[in-house]
């Protein structure tokens, strides 16, 4: 299983989205965290979903995982 690492500003971006959701609707952060730990246990496979990022982070190689049911990307600078 592949290891998976998540930038300090990921992270905070990543927490302030999962309250914001939770102060919009009950339950609504706690399914934004479920979507978040879905991808990040499919970025552990061995073919994650992935596609082209845009962007600075793309002309860098970065790849994406799009949130189920939300509008959020976990950005991939490199699996190893």
């Amino acid at each position: 299983m592949k290891q998976v690492k998540i930038g300090r500003d990921a992270a905070e971006e990543f927490q302030e989205a999962a309250a914001w959701y939770e102060k919009e609707q009950e339950g609504l952060g706690e399914r934004f965290i479920a979507a978040f730990e879905h991808a990040i246990q499919l970025l552990r496979e061995e073919n994650p979903p992935l596609t082209p990022a845009e962007g600075g982070a793309g002309a860098k190689g970065a790849r994406k995982l799009i949130l189920h049911k939300f509008p959020f990307s976990v950005i991939v600078y490199d699996l190893v």
